[in-house]
């Protein structure tokens, strides 16, 4: 009889345990989402992002790679003036920035990711399929959210700030 409650003890303990640390493991850290970049398309067409930043923050550079293979498909970095709340940036377009890393790729696969460094080291990225960003958005003053649904520059803005601000 004493053994059985020994081991009837040491199960519920070990049951305990293991549902304590289930419950941690599910305890999210940080933003729940990574901060999202605007998709959209410039006056010509080309891919056009919209980082929105926080007071304080300043880009340091911006990449573009393959989702697939993580290959760097562009890398821009050095601003040339401290960024403003909002900062637009053209693909393949370096104007803004006084280094070009890596040179625009020719060959450009459909699934990437566009990532921005922050002045306090801090990243955050987008991926997409180049497809799922429509080329009406060109001279609409739109961009896609983190949903992916068509919201006014301004209103992403104010999503961004109230988010992630």
């Amino acid at each position: 009889m004493i053994m059985f409650d020994v081991l009837s003890v040491l199960r519920l303990a070990l049951a305990m345990v293991a549902s304590t640390v289930s419950v941690v493991a599910c305890v999210p850290l940080g933003d729940p989402q990574p901060r999202p970049v605007g998709l959209g398309r410039s006056a010509d067409g080309r891919l056009q992002f919209m980082i929105v930043l926080c007071s304080g923050e300043q880009v340091t550079s911006f990449e573009v790679t393959d989702r697939g293979t993580g290959a760097l498909l562009w890398k821009i970095a050095d601003p040339v003036a401290a960024t403003r709340s909002v900062q637009r940036v053209i693909l393949g377009d370096s104007a803004g920035f006084r280094s070009i890393e890596t040179p625009l790729r020719k060959k450009f696969p459909d699934n990437i990711e566009v990532g921005v460094r922050l002045s306090n080291g801090a990243p955050f990225a987008t991926s997409f399929v180049q497809g799922e960003v429509p080329k009406e958005l060109a001279r609409t003053g739109r961009v896609l959210d983190y949903d992916r649904e068509s919201v006014s520059a301004d209103e992403f803005v104010d999503q961004i700030q109230g988010e992630y601000c």
